[in-house]
């Protein structure tokens, strides 16, 4: 495969823009993308399982462990706010972050009441791992680390789509800025 700074067309629907305050001058914009919609899901499963345990004993146990109908009702009211509000932090949390690639280095934009900006040059990365768990896997996504030169991981990206195919850019643009 041709060493390209452009993005492959199966990279084009995952585009977003990058604010210009993120970027120094003369930086260009190689890739810049938005994790995967299972992000959200993948983000919040620990609080939907256990908000669907909670109404699954209530449902099993009824007046046995939880008490009048009224409790009952109550307890599976909390678990279902429990359950949206986890999607909905997810859900905002997938909207806050952004993975980019420049042609100097790579960044991580995220953060829900406060924008964080993590990033690390091209020329202190060593490796870009990719990993993808059973789960992330089935899903069709995987997550790339970034480990510095010298010092602990730079950074990670987190659930993303085509990841053999991002990897490979970011690998490209990692052996250029060398």
């Amino acid at each position: 495969m041709a060493p390209s700074a452009e993005p492959t067309a199966a990279c084009s629907p995952a585009m977003v823009g990058v604010p210009a305050r993120l970027l120094a001058d003369g930086e260009i914009v190689i890739l810049a993308i938005k994790p995967s919609g299972w992000f959200i899901l993948l983000h919040s499963l620990p609080m939907l399982a256990g908000a669907v345990v909670v109404a699954a004993a209530v449902w099993c146990f009824k007046g046995r462990l939880f008490g009048p109908p009224a409790t009952q009702t109550a307890v599976l009211t909390a678990c279902t706010t429990v359950a949206c509000a986890a999607v909905l932090l997810s859900g905002l949390g997938w909207m806050s972050r952004l993975y980019v690639l420049t042609d100097r280095r790579v960044l991580r934009v995220h953060g829900l009441l406060r924008e964080k900006v993590c990033h690390c040059p091209l020329r202190e990365l060593a490796e870009v791992t990719l990993a993808a768990s059973a789960l992330e896997r089935l899903l069709g996504i995987g997550s790339l680390y970034f480990r510095r030169s010298a010092g602990p991981e730079a950074m990670d990206w987190l659930h993303i789509a085509r990841c053999a195919e991002v990897r490979q850019i970011v690998t490209d643009a990692i052996n250029r800025a060398r």
